[in-house]
């Protein structure tokens, strides 16, 4: 999910992309989680009437992890405070299908949006997304090196295809995203 929204992102701000994914099929971590985001200010919300602030959303996540409230990163959490609403907003525009927001354990408004019919659905929508937007998909195929300068600014990847143990040289204009795994394990 993450690697596929940065990309089709990317793709709409004029970037050549191309997505590599170690899997056969897309989808990732995303494909194996519950598909559920809490997110205040979204569309889902307002309609509701449902009244949520950025801040809110932060001071009920720090109340939320409670003794484990040293660990969190402030600067990620405002980060998704600050856009998860308008990221739900963006999904739907896709055709992304979430419903909510739902009650979630300990948040004092209703925040959760859940993805339907089930996380799987993530690259079924996405996939066609990408592949309207040009977004070059190699499926199968391993990111193992950062080609960089003398400076360390990263220049581009270099990636293998799992069947045939190929080397590709991708070499990077304006930028190199990395997409892996899910905020808990930050």
């Amino acid at each position: 999910g993450t690697g596929c929204a940065a990309a089709i992102s990317a793709a709409e701000a004029g970037a050549k992309v191309i997505l590599l994914e170690f899997a056969p099929v897309l989808g990732g971590e995303s494909a194996l989680c519950v598909g559920s985001v809490t997110a205040p200010l979204s569309s889902l919300q307002k309609k509701l009437g449902i009244t949520d602030s950025v801040q809110a959303y932060i001071d009920n996540m720090l109340e939320i992890t409670g003794v484990n409230r040293s660990r969190q990163n402030l600067e990620i959490l405002r980060l998704l405070a600050e856009n998860g609403g308008a990221t739900i907003d963006w999904l739907l525009g896709l055709g992304v299908q979430l419903a909510g927001p739902f009650e979630y354990p300990n948040h004092k408004v209703l925040r959760m949006h859940m993805l339907m019919p089930n996380s799987a659905a993530w690259p079924k929508v996405l996939q066609p997304i990408m592949e309207q937007k040009k977004v070059e998909i190699l499926l199968e195929t391993k990111g193992v090196e950062l080609y960089h300068d003398c400076n360390n600014r990263v220049l581009g990847v270099k990636a293998v295809e799992q069947g045939s143990k190929k080397t590709i040289a991708i070499k990077a204009k304006r930028a190199v995203m990395l997409a892996a795994g899910d905020l808990a394990g930050n």
